[in-house]
């Protein structure tokens, strides 16, 4: 087992396992087969390992964008065996705040309220400054009288969110590495139409400056129709197309952010980008518009984020 523990989003770990021959006779491995494009090896197909002998098995993972656990495994075939080595890979994405568990089933009405623990990785202590732009329900906390924490324990409640259910229930924290902590909220009015292939739907633009803009990515899964266009659909904030990088297996699309002058704190915003062939895709982008750089609280809202349809 490698374990890589906490790693920070889209990040890659590296390690080595040893493969130590215990036989009297050599060893010829014939394939090391990773159980997906997130692990890469070293090439070790064809390779000898004396009788007492060992290589080693280097490895990287590439953790995912979103927050959550990460397994992988790699298998190893070695002439003259029909079982498997099989090398065992964990780590749990995570930034330098976090939360548990890292998601919320709320399908079929089911827990519309709950409890959720937030805490840091590293055993900082740190503030909660809202809640998907509201006060935080702390229990056993008052953050009036009290010190900031390491660990807090939060309700929520999906009715608070009003009839547009996000994809994403996010915290805000004063945390520079951590502004912005999501969940996903599993939930029947969330599930996103999907037209256009994406590699991942959870979109954050971080601390967006008052009265100035931010640039954020999304990533395609790599097709021909480029993207042409993107249009906000609620007043809180403008997105506008800024460029696009075709790779061999994505295209990554680079978008502007721009809120209006009055608007600070929160922000959860519906936008819709369009292809040159006349397809489009409706997505969600959250920011906190702040006047002050992120490792601070931001004021609440000037302005009331309003009901956008579904997309």
């Amino acid at each position: 087992m490698l374990d890589f523990g906490f790693v920070a989003p889209s990040s890659a770990s590296s390690g080595a396992i040893k493969l130590l021959n215990t036989s009297d006779r050599a060893l010829k491995i014939l394939a090391v087969q990773p159980s997906c494009k997130c692990t890469a090896v070293n090439d070790l197909e064809g390779k000898e390992i004396p009788a007492g002998g060992s290589v080693e098995l280097e490895t990287v993972l590439d953790a995912a964008a979103a927050p959550g656990p990460k397994k992988a495994q790699i298998r190893v075939l070695v002439e003259g065996y029909t079982q498997v080595l099989v090398v065992e890979m964990k780590a749990e994405v995570a930034l330098a705040v976090r939360v548990t568990p890292p998601y919320i089933n709320a399908v079929e009405g089911k827990n519309q309220t709950g409890r959720l623990v937030v805490q840091s990785t590293d055993g900082k202590p740190f503030r909660i400054c809202s809640t998907h732009g509201m006060p935080p329900r702390f229990i056993g906390f008052d953050p009036a009288t009290d010190e900031p924490r390491t660990q807090y324990l939060v309700e929520y409640d999906v009715a608070d969110l009003g009839e547009r259910i996000p994809r994403y229930w996010v915290i805000e924290t004063d945390r520079a590495d951590a502004p912005l902590v999501d969940v996903l909220l599993r939930h029947e009015a969330s599930f996103p139409q999907l037209k256009i292939r994406m590699k991942d739907y959870r979109i954050p633009a971080g601390v967006v400056p008052a009265g100035g803009s931010g640039e954020f990515t999304i990533r395609l899964e790599n097709r021909a129709d480029p993207i042409t266009a993107a249009i906000s659909r609620a007043p809180q904030a403008k997105v506008e197309f800024v460029s696009q990088a075709v790779g061999a297996e994505e295209t990554v699309v680079t978008l502007r952010l721009v809120p209006e002058p009055g608007f600070r704190g929160f922000m959860y915003l519906p936008f819709t980008i369009f292809t040159q062939a006349g397809e489009h895709q409706d997505l969600d982008v959250f920011a906190t518009v702040s006047e002050t750089p992120a490792g601070s609280c931001a004021p609440a809202p000037s302005v009331p984020a309003p009901a956008a349809p579904a997309g």
